[in-house]
């Protein structure tokens, strides 16, 4: 019998055939695509096509279609935001089907299709996207974060930052500033870069600043003692997004906890050493995207065979969107929504290994 994990097997080997085929039949059934897109047409369309592969791997993995529903929801809005024309997205997605059918068999297809059949409820949905703000000015917080984007957005970048520090001088915890200002104030930025109201430069520098803040809160908040556990935080390789896991990583620091923290893009081969080189009791790592899921079950298949000691790994990130019970099919030993619940998370494992102590 065909498993999930047999198809999504097959199509990790024939990633980038398929990738190719669909390209080339979408530049046959589209002839103004070199015209449109440019001298990198053929390496954007490929990038964009294995995306997508590995994106339905993550869905079949996890036996849960809406990770592709949602991936595919999220590149409509992306192209409508950016005018491109909605037959774009139709075609790649034919495109994308067809090729899929050349390299895979019949059983394989009826698995399959009812994965592809999830992305026509909204083949033809010309909805216009939806303006969801993620700061409300009508809360305190927020207001805060509006005033913080304002200013690092026209380049006024030690206004905004002073907007932060002042809060923190006369009440506000760090980590009410982490949790409620700076992580939703660059939840906006994701939505209005999506939206095509912020280009890329704009949205590094307020992720550059956001970063440049962090650091210099961090020296304003008390630790509390060493509690004797270390911890490892990274986002997985190929992961560019690094500021919630940053802000786990100082979360914990502040609450004794020895934090060696990797940043973004780090090889799966690099952990376990780094694992066994400071005896690390807790592995955090981030994925961004669906389709850096194959990326993590192989990073936490490489701390499991080749750490020289036991480790619990903790996941989270954008990439388990629409698939909670994803964090096990990838061999983690524990899984967090957002900031606050990986922090409760890791101090319980502190928890449990002093009752242990104290029972000995």
């Amino acid at each position: 019998m065909t498993t999930n994990n047999d198809v999504a097997k097959h199509l990790e080997n024939n990633r980038a055939a398929i990738a190719e085929f669909a390209f080339q039949h979408l530049s046959l059934a589209d002839t103004t695509l070199q015209e449109r897109f440019g001298d990198n047409t053929q390496s954007l369309w490929i990038d964009y096509f294995s995306n997508r592969v590995d994106e339905l791997t993550a869905a079949l993995i996890a036996g849960e279609p809406r990770i592709f529903l949602s991936s595919i929801q999220w590149s409509r809005q992306a192209m409508q935001a950016r005018s491109l024309a909605s037959d774009d997205l139709r075609h790649s997605v034919d495109c994308f089907r067809t090729a899929l059918l050349q390299y895979v068999n019949t059983s394989e297809q009826s698995l399959i299709n009812t994965y592809l059949e999830i992305e026509n409820a909204i083949d033809d949905n010309d909805q216009p996207v939806a303006d969801i703000r993620a700061l409300d000015p009508g809360s305190h917080f927020k207001r805060i974060a509006l005033q913080y984007l304002q200013s690092v957005v026209v380049g006024n970048v030690y206004a905004g930052m002073d907007t932060v520090i002042d809060q923190v001088e006369n009440g506000l915890s760090v980590k009410e500033a982490y949790l409620n200002v700076l992580l939703p104030a660059q939840v906006e930025v994701g939505r209005l870069w999506h939206e095509n109201k912020l280009s890329v430069a704009e949205e590094h520098l307020v992720t550059t600043t956001t970063h440049r803040l962090m650091a210099v809160l961090a020296q304003m908040e008390q630790r509390e003692p060493d509690n004797g556990m270390t911890v490892i935080a990274a986002a997985v390789s190929g992961n560019a997004h690094e500021l919630g896991i940053r802000t786990i990583a100082y979360l914990l620091e502040f609450d004794g906890w020895k934090t060696i923290y990797l940043g973004s893009d780090v090889p799966a081969a690099d952990l376990p050493v780094t694992i066994n080189c400071f005896n690390a009791d807790v592995v955090l790592l981030s994925i961004g995207l669906h389709a850096q899921v194959k990326t993590l079950r192989k990073t936490i298949a490489a701390i499991r065979s080749e750490s020289t000691r036991p480790t619990y790994v903790m996941v989270g990130g954008n990439g388990f969107t629409g698939a909670p019970d994803l964090w096990k099919e990838v061999g983690a030993d524990g899984f967090a929504t957002s900031a606050d619940q990986a922090l409760e998370l890791a101090n319980s494992l502190l928890d449990s290994r002093q009752q242990v102590s104290d029972s000995r």
